[in-house]
């Protein structure tokens, strides 16, 4: 074999063994170093890859589905369907599944030079649902109303909102692609039209309850057989009476008028609850947020660049509620200029946390989180501390009158009972009785509200076979 190789005259023949003999090395290198035409990119932020060719894996070409756009569609659906919290598993699967459905049609789509442009999707907008808010009298708004309309309706930027309806575009436009052809023959119709449209005739009796009633005599013997075998059903046929004899009385009446609060009273009710007037420490602060991904920044860099940017401006003296209102992408602070109001200690993310409890009263910082790069201001900061009593007052005044109403109501509600019961009305349960009195402090009301109460009782009769 050595001496074949060696010869001058088989050229070609040489060639085709190395031909051969590399393919054979590739192919063992690709089977015995696992991963080694692995993308580098395909981490834990990739959900899914899709390879539109065989040969794309080792392209690096594959069209991938970000588990940062999965989990956002997952949020948007749970949200739209107002699902709780813990669905969110079941929606991420559902929202990826869908997601790589979409990259696998628009793979299709382009196959089969099925494409979409900028005047399509300015057609489908001045048309489409959102026309009249877009093009009012045919009039496009702008690009900055048309930016805050997107950004307040979806949360994203435009280029992200456009390249979304561009592909649901090209996807209906494969989907009608493949449909315009369909047809189906004259007895697949008439078969399916019997289907939906069956109708089945039949004729029917009308019996009445009465009539059978009129035809059906038993007699006493068969009465009381009947009874007699069934007697454990009839044992509470009959419910139990009750009658009332009732007195009501409003808090008008209570004996001492209506219940005064002494300061004496207010300040010792404050000095035993000092725990619910504790105010723990907090900041107030408003802040710029530019999305490192998934807004109008194309790459973190540009997104830091964006913030520094801001940053210069409002050290220059620009007004930092106008500059949050056109250019932050918070859709919740962003129309109110930036402001978060007053947060305590661990309500934020950790490193917006730890900005607004050290940062300097008045100072603009950048800081980066998990949304993205926030340009902070703190604008107040209060230390823990009691509120004071006066500013509870009010609050303590109609609690302790509430109390006093409360007891004054049961101690005379007692003394009523214990007359009434001298005078040889039987006797309630002081609750029932309180309820019944202060709920209905009308007597004309109080048949409305409880048709059967109690002073007369009177035992069930016994029901007979006749009945």
């Amino acid at each position: 074999m050595i001496r074949f190789l060696q010869s001058k005259d088989n050229r070609l023949v040489k060639a085709i063994f190395i031909v051969i003999i590399g393919a054979a090395v590739i192919t063992m290198v690709i089977t015995l170093i696992p991963g080694i035409f692995q993308d580098a990119a395909n981490t834990a932020d990739t959900y899914a890859t899709v390879y539109p060719h065989w040969y794309s894996r080792y392209t690096f070409t594959g069209e991938k589905v970000s588990m940062e756009r999965v989990q956002e569609a997952a949020q948007e659906q749970l949200q739209r369907q107002r699902l709780p919290d813990f669905a969110l598993p079941y929606m991420v699967q559902r929202a990826g599944q869908q997601l790589i459905l979409q990259k696998l049609l628009l793979i299709q789509a382009s196959r089969l030079g099925i494409t979409a442009n900028k005047d399509d999707i300015r057609n489908f907008l001045h048309t489409g649902q959102y026309g009249e808010f877009l093009f009012p009298k045919g009039q496009f708004i702008g690009e900055d109303k048309y930016r805050q309309f997107i950004g307040a309706q979806f949360n994203m930027s435009t280029d992200a909102f456009e390249k979304e309806l561009m592909d649901s575009i090209i996807i209906n436009r494969l989907r009608a692609f493949i449909t315009a052809g369909v047809t189906a023959d004259d007895n697949e119709i008439r078969d399916q039209y019997r289907k939906q449209n069956i109708k089945i005739k039949f004729d029917y009796a009308v019996i009445s309850s009465d009539d059978l009633r009129k035809q059906i005599n038993p007699s006493d013997a068969e009465l009381q057989a009947f009874f007699t075998k069934n007697a454990a059903r009839y044992a509470n046929a009959v419910p139990e009476e009750r009658k009332i004899s009732y007195f009501a009385f409003t808090v008008d009446q209570i004996p001492g008028g209506a219940p005064k609060v002494s300061q004496d009273e207010i300040k010792a009710y404050y000095n035993a609850h000092q725990q619910e007037y504790s105010v723990p420490e907090q900041a107030k602060s408003r802040h710029i947020l530019i999305k490192a991904t998934g807004g109008a920044a194309k790459s973190d860099a540009e997104a830091k660049a964006k913030a520094e940017a801001l940053l210069k401006q409002i050290q220059g003296g620009a007004d930092f509620a106008d500059l949050a209102k056109k250019n932050s992408e918070d859709p919740g602070s962003g129309a109110q200029g930036g402001e978060l109001g007053f947060a305590r200690h661990g309500t934020m993310v950790p490193e917006f946390d730890t900005a607004i409890f050290s940062q300097k009263i008045g100072d603009v910082k950048i800081v980066k989180s998990q949304f993205g790069y926030h340009i902070v201001q703190v604008e107040e900061r209060q230390t823990a501390h009691s509120q004071p009593m006066n500013e509870v007052l009010p609050t303590i005044q109609a609690t302790l009158i509430r109390q006093k109403e409360a007891q004054g109501e049961s101690s005379y509600a007692q003394a009523l009972t214990t007359e009434a019961a001298k005078n040889g009305v039987v006797e309630l349960d002081l609750d029932v009785l309180l309820a019944v009195l202060v709920a209905n402090p009308h007597p004309s009301r109080l048949t409305e509200s409880y048709p059967v109460c109690l002073t007369e009782l009177r035992p069930s009769p016994r029901p007979s076979p006749s009945k």
